[in-house]
């Protein structure tokens, strides 16, 4: 039975701590891991060229060092996953990169928010958690989503906890705190500043008592029944 982990992350090195750890510890193929990372959120301006890994080293061979004149912006995703990275802009969210099954149905969706919301939900995530991690994206996190089989899906999950997954209920509390009503696929997107003030209000939200302890989202996608309900970690999330 197919199962399909969904977390969110705050820091873009535990989600790609978080891949090569799937890989590694969870035995799940990359062609069955997607990454989406709000461009703003790990440091990347609008204006910078993306470049994975690979095609860095590429330019390296073939130029040497002298052939650029200036830092190359790079992604380290790609080598990671085994398809190409691929960058677009969602209405509501902002600048994207993304690789992965994950990447063809935000392509396909017209470049809007709903059609990550719908690419989540069409997985099983619940609706209202869809919209939860599409503005966790608009305020700068990165979303991992993995399909394992249901023998490695508990492995999957333990690795999501162990890299500090986003407890996606506790996140939304702060996001009320803050004057969210739902995600709003026409609002502004957040820019450096505004990322850098939600991440420093979070940190003082987070020092409240928590109700819950829940990071990542474990979906059934034969029964599509959610238990992202189920208690899955008592530990405070980084």
């Amino acid at each position: 039975m197919a199962k399909t982990i969904v977390g969110l992350f705050d820091d873009f090195e535990e989600a790609r701590a978080t891949v090569r750890d799937l890989t590694a510890v969870a035995g799940i193929s990359r062609d069955n891991i997607s990454v989406a990372a709000n461009r703003r959120g790990i440091g990347m301006s609008d204006r910078d060229e993306l470049y994975t890994v690979d095609r860095a080293r590429e330019m390296l061979d073939e130029k040497g060092d002298a052939g650029i004149g200036a830092p190359v912006p790079i992604l380290p995703m790609g080598g990671l996953l085994a398809s190409g990275l691929g960058s677009l802009s969602i209405s509501g969210i902002g600048s994207v990169v993304a690789a992965g099954p994950l990447i063809a149905a935000l392509a396909g969706a017209g470049a809007q928010s709903g059609g990550l919301i719908s690419a989540l939900v069409e997985a099983g995530v619940p609706d209202k958690h869809a919209h939860y991690y599409a503005e966790g994206m608009r305020r700068g996190g990165t979303l991992l989503t993995v399909t394992a089989a249901e023998h490695l899906a508990q492995k999957a999950l333990n690795v999501f906890h162990d890299h500090g997954a986003v407890d996606i209920d506790r996140r939304a509390e702060h996001f009320h705190s803050t004057g969210y009503t739902g995600h709003d696929p026409n609002a502004p997107e957040y820019g450096d500043e505004d990322i850098a003030r939600d991440r420093e209000t979070w940190r003082g939200y987070n020092h409240t008592p928590a109700l819950r302890g829940d990071p990542g989202t474990e979906v059934d996608l034969e029964e599509e029944a959610a238990v992202d309900s189920q208690q899955t970690s008592t530990s405070p999330i980084r």
